[in-house]
This record gives structure tokens, sequence and C-alpha cells, in this order.
């Protein structure tokens, strides 16, 4: 037989008995086992019976009021049901089970968010179901409780249960785990536990910020380097200096930091050094830095560093030992390393050719969030490398870079709009895609979108806009736009007909090989419009042309 999942409820009971009571009913209903401590026998050894509890638990539910916030018995709940889910700290970076158990589940009720320290902290690291009233007497309780067995089964249906290995360890006479051996051992190291949960989940913090800043959320990362700050991160009390534009504070409060050995402020002022933000620019100092924070584990400084490998910049150029940098972030997480290693397997630059590996290393970026990534892993599923060949697929990610303002996936996705790949054919979408992509100065939305005004697809023909779209991207050296906007001259289109400015854009885009330019400026010298007539001159490009494939040439 199956084990079944086990939650315990950790609770203020003067104050949340009916809603733990009522909560317990529910997820038992649903064939879930539930503890709660008010349940218990009572007696010498009560705390045996809530540390037995938390170990056992698969999933721990926080009722969290300000009541429970206060509780110095509800704390100790919390800091050793953490510390069972963060399995070490080394090399200031939390490492963690594939599985973390138990899993916290917090619900608030009438919550103060800012009034106790692990509150603030938690509510950085883990999402809230926050319930709309003291307790679940009023408020949309269907609500909640709802979203709270809907997360629950989603825990029990994605992870093995607990209960299942400790059952295997009844067989081998060892009922307890993770170092703690008795009750009384695990109450006593609570102190510790507390200090040492602090500092890893401050540094949980920092880091989410970090990829908040990775991901372009500057708004996010300023919100959760604040939380860290304001509860001693040193590092992050120096981003947010930074970000706030008080440099010279931030530059203080790295150096200080980096004395006493703080890898983060060691990778942070590296990447001012390397810019010349706020100090003067000392690529040396910068390359010392990464070097120093990177051998310690740092993943910030590993893709620095490796970014320096990549381009020879401070040390001698070694793409090989760029890629074993970007490694080693990538694996940790780091979101620019795993795009960037993506684009090493797919140029095959320091490692061999590999599309798979590449839109792998895409995939983990495209996941965290990172447009780049996106757009990347996109166009794997337009082209079919490295995966199958997936028209929807590839929609569905270059359009989430788009609403991210990736300019190059705007016009992508235009594109597949256009010719109804992986979406219904919608010439208007297209059109509108084309426009955020050109408005932001992308050449082939520029060129695109000029198409659609020419041809009045998807907008009203206008060949003034086309002209004026198709100029900016031909002053951008788009080959397709000079041939475009030489055609409106040509015509008088949009335009003052002028042969002579139309052969000045025809020869642009021969002079980048575009073979309808070489026909259209072959018949320019054959009528001779805008230059003197030359047979001669035209036969030539009629010849190179042809060689392309031209068919009426």
């Amino acid at each position: 037989m199956s084990a079944r999942a086990k939650v315990m409820i950790s609770l203020h009971v003067r104050t949340m008995k009916f809603t733990a009571e009522k909560i317990a009913s529910e997820l038992r209903r649903s064939g879930v086992d539930v503890w709660v401590c008010f349940e218990m026998k009572g007696g010498v050894d009560y705390r045996e019976e809530i540390v037995e509890a938390i170990e056992e638990a698969d999933i721990v539910v926080l009722l969290m009021n300000n009541e429970w916030a206060d509780s110095g018995e509800c704390k100790d709940e919390y800091h050793f049901a953490k510390r069972l889910n963060l399995v070490s700290h080394e090399k200031q970076r939390t490492q963690r089970m594939h599985e973390r158990k138990p899993v916290l589940m917090p619900i608030a009720f009438n919550l103060n968010w800012e009034g106790q320290k692990h509150v603030k902290l938690l509510s950085a690291n883990t999402n809230f179901i926050v319930h709309d009233g003291k307790d679940l007497s009023e408020g949309d309780v269907e609500q909640t409780l709802k979203v709270l067995k809907e997360s629950v089964m989603h825990v029990v249906n994605s992870q093995p249960l607990l209960a299942e290995s400790h059952n295997n360890n009844n067989n081998n006479n060892n009922n307890h785990h993770h170092g703690v051996t008795t009750a009384a051992e695990a109450m006593k190291q609570l102190d510790l536990t507390a200090k040492d949960e602090k500092q890893q989940a401050l540094q949980e913090v920092y880091d989410k910020a970090q990829v908040a800043m990775q991901i372009e959320n500057k708004k996010r990362a300023e919100e959760l380097f604040e939380i860290a700050a304001s509860l001693g991160h040193r590092s992050a009390k120096a981003n947010v200096h930074w970000m706030k534009g008080n440099k010279g504070e931030a530059i203080k409060c790295w150096q200080e930091e980096i004395e006493k050995g703080d890898v983060n402020a060691m990778s942070d002022l590296g990447s001012c050094y390397n810019s010349g933000e706020g100090v003067n620019k000392d690529i040396n100092k910068a390359v010392e830095l990464f070097k120093t924070a990177a051998a310690q584990g740092q993943i910030y400084a590993q893709c620095h560093l490796a970014n320096c490998y990549y381009s020879g910049t401070g040390v001698t150029k070694d793409i090989k030992k760029a890629v074993e940098l970007y490694e080693q972030a990538a694996t940790q997480g780091h979101i620019e390393a795993q795009n960037r290693l993506g684009l090493r397997y797919y140029n095959g630059e320091g490692v061999t050719k590999d599309h798979k590996k590449a839109a792998e290393w895409f995939e983990k970026a495209a996941l965290q969030g990172q447009m780049y990534g996106q757009h990347n892993l996109a166009c794997r599923y337009n082209a079919g490398e490295g995966v199958v060949q997936d028209y929807k697929k590839a929609a569905e990610w270059f359009e989430k870079a788009a609403a991210q303002g990736y300019a190059d996936s705007q016009n992508e996705l235009g594109t597949l709009y256009y010719n109804g790949n992986g979406v219904t054919k919608d010439h208007k979408k297209a059109a509108e895609w084309w426009e955020k992509a050109a408005l932001q100065g992308n050449k082939n939305g520029q060129n695109n979108l000029g198409l659609m005004y020419n041809n009045g697809q998807g907008v009203t023909q206008d060949y003034k806009k086309a002209a004026e779209w198709h100029e900016k991207a031909a002053l951008q050296g788009h080959m397709y736009a000079q041939n475009n906007i030489a055609n409106l001259y040509y015509n008088g289109q949009g335009v003052t007909q002028d042969y002579k400015k139309a052969v000045e854009w025809y020869e642009k885009a021969v002079a980048q090989g575009y073979a309808e330019a070489q026909y259209n400026l072959a018949n320019c010298y054959y009528n001779g419009n805008g230059v003197a007539q030359d047979n001669k001159k035209a036969t030539q490009l009629y010849l190179q042309a042809a060689a392309q494939g031209h068919t009426n040439a």
C-alpha cells in the first residue's frame, strides 16, 4: 500500500484552534494524514512529539497570525522545519536536496509582514496563501481551503513521500534523520539553527535579488535588496545604495565587506572596476576580485570571469576556460551563464558544436524568465535545431520574450503571425508586433512594417509611412530595406520620384550581394535611369543576379 501524505499544522492554539480543526478535517477527507499539537497526549514528552511530527511531515502548514509570529514555541517549530528543509550551507550558498522536505506552506491571517524578522524573510522566499480574515470564521473560507488543498495535492503528486523512507528506516531501527538523535538535542540546537537559518535565508533573498537583476526586473531586485539589507546583509545594503544612486556609499560598503572576505562584495565591486562605474576603470583589479570570489564558488564572479576569458579582457583569451567557468555557474542556476553556455554549444566555441545541449541550456535560462534564453530557445524550435521543429512552442517562447520587450522576439513573433506558423495567420497582429520591434530600432521590424504599409496588409496602405520605415532600416544597413526604399524612389511612391536616389540605394544593396538589387540596378543602366546608359554594365549586373538564381535576370 502506498504511503499517505503527512501534514503537520503549526499554530497559536488559543487563537487558531478552530481554523486548524477545519483545515485538518478538510485535508483528512482528501486522504491526507494530519497532525496538530492540541490532539497529542501531552506530558513531559510533548517536545519529543513535536520534533517527531515535523521530521515525519511531508508538508508543514503554518497558520500565521500575529500571535503565531510572536510565539516562542511557534518560532521553534518554524526554525526546526526550516533547518530540515535546508540541507547545508557552504561557500556562502545554500545547498539543497532535490526534494526539500518538509515543504513549508504558510497561510497569512491579518499578518503584520514587517513585525518579525522570520516573517519578513519567509515572505521574501516563499509563496503565501493570504486569507482575507482573522481566521476561517470569516472571509472567503471556501477559496482559501480550495487553494490550500490544491497546493497540498500538488506537492503530494510531484514529490516522493517522506513516509515511504521512514517505513524503510523503521526496518533498520533508525527513526531519526538529518543527524538529529533526540528531541532534546534538536531543541538544544535551535538557537544556533536560528542564527544559521537567518544567514541562509538572507543569502537566498540576496540571490533572488540578483536573479531579478539578471531578468531586468529592477523594481523587484530593489525590493529584495532592501529586505536583505534591513536584516543585516551588507552586500545587499551596498546594492541598495547603488540602485538609489549613492555610488560612493555602495563602493565603501563593498570595500569594507571585502576586507572581511565577503565574496558577494568581491563580485559586485569587480563589476564596477570592469565597467568603470563609480570607480576608475581597472580591468586588472576586476579580474583579481573575480578570480578570488570565483575560486570560492561565487557564481556571479564565475560568470563575470568567464566573460573576461571569452573576450580576452584582462586575461589571455581562452574560450575553453570561459566554457568551464560558464558551466560552473550555470549548473548552480546562474541565468546569464546558462544562456551563454548555450551559445557556446550552439556555435561550437570552446566545445564541440551540439545544438541539443545548446537547446537544453537555453531552456534552463528561459524557464527562469530570461528573455534572451527564451528567444534563443524559440529560435531552436522555429528552426528545428537541437529539438523537434515546433512552431507552436516557438511562438510561445517568442511571446514570453516579446512581452518583456525584446525587439528580436517581437519581430520573429510578427513573422509567425504573418505566415500563420504556430499561430492563426493574422496580418494585423503581425503588423502590431513588427511595430513594437520597429519602434525600438529593430531594422528587421522596420523593414517588415514598411512592407505592410507598402502592401496594405494588416494596416491601411500608406506609401509615405512605408518609405519612412524602409529608410530607417536602410540607414542601418538592411539590404532588403535598401532595395525597397530604392524601389519607392524609382516609382515615386511615398516620396518624390528620384532615379538618382534610387540608384544610390540600389548600389548599397548590390554592395552586399543582393540579387534583386543587382537586377534592379541593371535595369537602371539598361534604360539610363539615374545613370548614364551602359549596356555593358547592365549585362554584368544581370549575370551576377542570374548566377544567384534570379529568374528574370
